[in-house]
């Protein structure tokens, strides 16, 4: 996800760029009896600095726009996060499977194929490591 802010003031000792930026983040949440009880923000800092001038790591392997926008779902099926109330538990359990296969074979087996992930996908990594426009950028 991300927000659109204007950098006003002074962050981690990096002058504000007094410009609208975009901050990158990724959000997990911890839920009990339905509810948020935890939400933990990682936001992309790297990001910040590129969108700052300040260029910490050496350049990507793939495209690396600091101000590229993370897309919704292609199918634009997605939902709001939380919005426990929109989801159904049969979606969720299908969702789970896909996230585990994918994740088995990725980071278990080591599969260089990606075969759970659509030919046309679109993966936004961080900054320092870019976007793959597609699964043969993935792998």
């Amino acid at each position: 996800a991300y927000m659109l802010s204007d950098w006003r003031g002074a962050f981690a000792g990096v002058a504000p760029t007094n410009q609208s930026i975009r901050v990158r983040d990724l959000d997990f949440y911890r839920i009990k009896d339905g509810k948020i009880v935890y939400n933990w923000c990682m936001v992309d800092v790297v990001n910040l600095l590129q969108q700052a001038g300040l260029h910490v790591l050496p350049p990507a392997p793939l495209p690396d726009d600091p101000r590229t926008n993370y897309l919704p779902p292609a199918s634009m099926d997605g939902l709001p996060a939380p919005g426990l109330s929109l989801v159904r538990q049969q979606d969720s359990a299908h969702a789970e499977r896909i996230v585990r296969a994918a994740l088995r074979q990725d980071f278990v087996e080591f599969s260089s194929g990606a075969s759970s992930w659509h030919a046309n996908m679109t993966w936004y990594g961080p900054a320092g490591i870019g976007t793959a426009s597609s699964r043969r950028l993935f792998v």
